[in-house]
């Protein structure tokens, strides 16, 4: 079992109001130990000694229920913060909208064309690996895309459904998968300008999280949590036409 082998420590950021939902690790520290935290209440965080110790990046900041964090992969200066737990439940922070840093996270701005309840619940955000200035969020009340940095936003998918994760396919990036609770999964062959339902095969799901895989990007993983409150995962072979 994997408890044999791999041994956990707590690596903080500690006495943090609320979960850590979110980890970007830098991808210009050759050791790897630097990485960004957003977490469910108290804003983000970073460490350049592997978790050893933190520094608070947002302590103005007016709403500090950071949920994911995203890098451009085309300016590693650029990161993108969404806030708003999303999950449903109680306890869950309501969030305000999405922040940027042209810093690398030293100092952070919101995005004023998402201060409103569309924005409220940023679940995931994706920036396209090329153009920094094309990204999506995904939210409580769909998917948004914009191609001029947050300025305007048109709505590209809406279902009235929670849409929970974005996922890129690592060997042909305008090939975005996103999950959708109760629905399942959509696919976009055109960097999220249309999408179309993917879902044969799922049965009773609430809501979910998904994974391409980098060896095979033809398997697509899905973690699920069923309407009854089991789990499961689910695993398509065929970039997700079908699900097992």
């Amino acid at each position: 079992t994997f408890s044999d082998t791999l041994v956990w420590q707590s690596r903080g950021p500690y006495n943090v109001g609320g979960r850590s939902r979110t980890i970007l690790v830098d991808p210009d520290d050759p050791n790897g130990e630097t990485w960004y935290a957003g977490t469910a209440g108290g804003g983000i965080w970073k460490t350049e000694d592997a978790g050893e110790s933190w520094s608070d990046l947002t302590p103005e900041l007016p709403n500090l229920s950071t949920v994911t964090l995203c890098m451009a992969e085309s300016n590693h200066d650029l990161i993108f913060a969404g806030t708003g737990e999303g999950f449903g439940g109680i306890g869950m922070i309501t969030g305000d909208g999405l922040f940027k840093s042209s810093d690398r996270g030293e100092t952070w701005n919101r995005v004023e064309s998402t201060r409103n309840e569309d924005f409220f619940y940023i679940n995931d955000i994706w920036v396209s690996p090329t153009d920094e200035d094309m990204l999506m969020l995904a939210t409580n009340r769909g998917i948004y895309k914009t191609l001029d940095g947050g300025d305007s936003w048109d709505t590209v998918y809406r279902s009235g459904y929670r849409v929970q994760d974005l996922v890129q396919n690592p060997e042909k990036p305008s090939t975005i998968y996103a999950a959708v609770n109760t629905i399942g999964t959509i696919k976009s062959y055109d960097n999220g300008s249309t999408w179309t339902v993917i879902n044969e095969g799922f049965k009773d799901i609430a809501r979910l999280a998904l994974a391409v895989s980098p060896v095979d990007t033809s398997y697509v993983f899905a973690s699920a949590e069923k309407k009854n409150g089991t789990m499961a995962v689910y695993i398509s072979t065929n970039s997700g036409e079908s699900w097992l």
